[in-house]
């Protein structure tokens, strides 16, 4: 029913578009596509107004920190939907589609998990529910309804508070702001792939009694994620070989992915021997289907007068076992599946006095799991499917106050969020219900106590202060400011400050330097990570035991950068030397049940529970070059635009242990990406982007006495190419054709969990293929 609501809303539009189109327009094969002002050029870049890096509008030339800015046009072209997409082509970025159940799509950015350890914003509010460990990103988020993406390297606490450890997203969607429009898009593609988005929007009134009114929503759908390629890495004994599990036979060692029927018999093994309760399939190849996704946005947004209300649906569902080993999560079930609603309500008051602005933003988020979501299980006796619910409330109000001055101003605000969370429950054998929950969990084994692990509900109360300046002194701009947050949870305040300096050595080069520290908050369902379950009549295995007592992790960052134009300015180069460090990192330790008197404890010494603990002694750093070299149309004919965008890293880890490691895991040392656009006519349009990546480490791998042999930690480079063109059949009407990984190549993402119940590695999309038409009318 749903699916059908938003083709019959996408027919219409798109009827609508043509129909008004051919009245103000007869010409149908109108050839005024696409100009040279289409294709984003240096100058036009540093004109472009941003909004996320000082919290007012500032030109990009004149700002002192890192800046992407990915415009209206480019998602368009691009067939841009999903946020994985648009920071594909971004420096220090590296991304994963499909990333994991838990958190969809994911991208590390410069080293660490966007989705953990970036602040995303919609039209400048917070848009992660607080329970999560990270924000959920599939086609859920307004991308196709953007009138611009910027992103802000480098830690921003100083003014955004939790999250904004490595960077901010601020998606910028777009409004009326002459006269009526409306726009559709529908997209085809193989293994079942389809989506469909409108947006339509106007202006009514007279003089300054003018209400702006957008509607938007998209679905997206993907039956067959084919991710199957390498079979090989499926194979589930390759977490025993994680686990340096061996035999020894006629002299020689033999690994798990080294047995076969006979080398079994000879050992005296039985397939009960190596696996689980309920696993399926052969010995090296587990049974496996569909891995679907879907997602969905419906959106309004009202201004009149300053005053402005919003409202966003924002729904997704992901198969729960990507990245995850086969020994113990299946894939035969495509109805396993993690999904998420976020319903938000935001309100806005916009007031200019003199030189005064004050800006008063307030938002309720209400973020719940599909009571549905649940696992396929191979460890749990008598039961292959478990259930998981989380759920929270965030209040959010801030009020921001910033004086202009002839060259410089001064922004001050504060904050309040009031949370309350459900963390992730344990896992259930039926979906969840409150009314029904100690009926439900009592059912294993009707055990008492056992009914309120895993059920943590939780307040909290977080409030700040910011205050910064901003001003400029001849050639110099300067940008400084500090925050101060105090969060009842923690019972504990933290300060953060920011100064940054660009220096503008002539109208075609300049340098900046900036420093800052941030904090990452840890998320409900970091603080109470809960799994058990029984494995008797009077016995309860605990994987994953709750620490409460968790407190922030801490960042700081120094970073120097250069703009240059050269060559008459069709040469644009932007380098950022950067060296962040992170501190009290929160990481996986070992614990005894035994010892945190929980009830009816199964685990024995050589199985003991997992939790979340602070690593005082651990830390990472890392140093990194992050560049872009932009040629602007050197064949004017051809309006040809080629992009080299690079980045050099070199890690080192110091683990709780007090072991060094001279890199940083799952961080390539070099990543490598060619953007080539070309405008071969009128109305043609062609993108070929290229990404290249060398080895790197995985997560896991340390910790086992696999790494000494290297098999199974380090993970190989590839390359790979995708491909969009477009033709513009109509100045309203575009078709266009993309092809992701256009070679086939067989190639890893980021690793789904980042601990040792992962794949080997986690494998990215094969060729997939995807025609599309665009109405547009403005």
């Amino acid at each position: 029913m749903n699916k059908l609501i938003f083709y019959i809303l996408f027919l219409y539009f798109s009827l609508n578009s043509i129909a008004i189109s051919a009245q103000q327009d007869t010409s149908l094969f109108e050839v005024d596509v696409l100009g040279a002002d289409d294709l984003k050029e240096p100058e036009k870049d540093n004109e472009i107004k941003i909004i996320s890096a000082s919290r007012s509008s500032k030109k990009l030339k004149d700002l002192p920190v890192t800046v992407e800015v990915i415009t209206r046009e480019e998602i368009l072209m691009n067939g841009y939907i999903t946020l994985a997409d648009v920071l594909k082509s971004m420096p220090g970025i590296k991304v994963s589609q499909p990333g994991s159940g838990e958190l969809g799509e994911m991208f590390l950015m410069r080293g660490m998990s966007g989705n953990k350890y970036t602040k995303i914003l919609i039209d400048n509010i917070p848009v992660k529910p607080s329970v999560v460990s990270g924000m959920p990103i599939e086609s859920q988020l307004p991308i196709r309804q953007a009138e611009r993406i910027e992103i802000v390297y480098g830690p921003a606490s100083a003014v955004y508070g939790a999250d904004a450890t490595v960077g901010v997203i601020n998606i910028i969607t777009k409004s009326a702001e002459s006269g009526i429009f409306s726009e559709a898009d529908i997209s085809l593609g193989n293994n079942g792939y389809s989506y469909i988005n409108f947006h339509a929007g106007g202006k009514a009134g007279r003089n300054k009694k003018i209400l702006k009114y957008n509607f938007y929503g998209s679905k997206a759908n993907f039956d067959r994620m084919n991710v199957f390629n390498d079979t090989s890495v499926y194979h589930p004994l390759d977490y025993l070989e994680q686990k340096d599990v061996y035999w020894l036979y006629e002299g020689d060692t033999i690994r798990p992915t080294q047995l076969t029927p006979s080398l079994m018999s000879a050992l005296g093994l039985n397939y009960s021997d190596l696996y689980k309760y309920n696993y399926e399939g052969t010995l090296s190849e587990p049974s496996v289907s569909n891995i679907p996704s879907e997602s969905h946005i419906v959106g309004l947004d009202l201004r009149y007068r300053g005053f402005g209300i919003s409202y966003q649906n924002m729904a997704r569902k992901t198969h729960s076992s990507i990245g995850k080993t086969t020994y113990l999560y299946k894939y035969n079930d495509p109805k396993n599946f993690i999904g998420d609603i976020i319903n938000r309500v935001t309100l806005s008051y916009i007031k200019d006095i003199n030189k005064i602005k004050t800006t008063t933003n307030l938002s309720f988020m209400n973020y719940s799991m599909d009571n549905n979501s649940n696992y396929g299980v191979t460890f749990i006796p008598e039961h292959d499917k478990v259930y998981q619910y989380s759920a929270s409330n965030d209040i959010f109000g801030e009020e921001i106050v910033t004086y202009f001055g002839k060259h410089f101003e001064l922004t001050g605000g504060l904050s309040i969020q009031l949370s309350v969370d459900l963390p992730s429950t344990n896992y259930l054998f039926e979906p969840f219900e409150k009314e029904q929950y100690n009926k439900i969990i009592e059912k294993p084994g009707d055990f008492d106590e056992y009914k309120s692990f895993g059920l943590n509900p939780y307040k909290f109360l977080n409030t700040s202060e910011f205050i910064q300046t901003y001003f400029e002194l001849k050639n110099f701009t300067i940008m400084g400011g500090v925050r101060h947050d105090y969060n009842s949870l923690y019972e504990k305040s933290s300060v953060n400050p920011r100064v940054a300096v660009l220096y503008k050595l002539n109208k075609k080069t300049s340098f900046r330097a900036s420093f800052g520290r941030a904090f990452k908050a840890p998320a409900g369902n970091v603080l109470y990570s809960s799994i058990a379950f029984p494995v008797g009549n009077d016995s309860i295995f605990y994987a994953v035991v709750p620490n409460n007592k968790l407190k922030p992790e801490f960042f700081k960052a120094y970073e120097f950068g250069i703009r240059k134009k050269m060559f008459k300015d069709k040469v644009y180069l932007n380098l950022a030397f950067y060296y962040n460090k992170t501190d009290n990192i929160i990481t996986t330790a070992y614990v005894d049940p035994k010892k945190l008197n929980l009830p009816y404890v199964a685990n024995n010494s050589l199985e003991p529970a997992r939790t979340y603990t602070n690593s005082e002694g651990a830390e990472t750093k890392l140093f990194g070059l992050d560049g872009s070299l932009k040629i602007i149309n050197p064949l004017n004919r051809y309006k040809l635009t080629v992009e080299l965008v690079g980045t050099i890293t070199k890690g080192r880890e110091v683990l709780p242990g007090g072991d060094v490691i001279k890199f940083l895991r799952t961080m390539p040392s070099y990543i490598g990406k060619g953007n080539v656009t070309l405008k071969p006519t009128r109305r043609t349009y062609i993108k070929v982007q290229t990404t290249w990546m060398s080895k790197f480490q995985d997560l896991f791998g340390i910790n086992y006495g696999s790494f000494i042999f290297g098999d199974y930690s380090e993970t190989n480079g590839f390359f790979t190419v995708d491909i969009v063109g477009g033709f513009r059949f109509h100045k309203n009407l575009n078709l266009y054709l993309k092809i992701i990984n256009i070679m086939n190549k067989e190639y890893t993402g980021i690793d789904g969990t980042g601990y040792d119940v992962d794949l080997r590695y986690n494998p990215q999309l094969g060729r997939n293929i995807r025609f599309g038409m665009t109405f547009l009318l403005n």
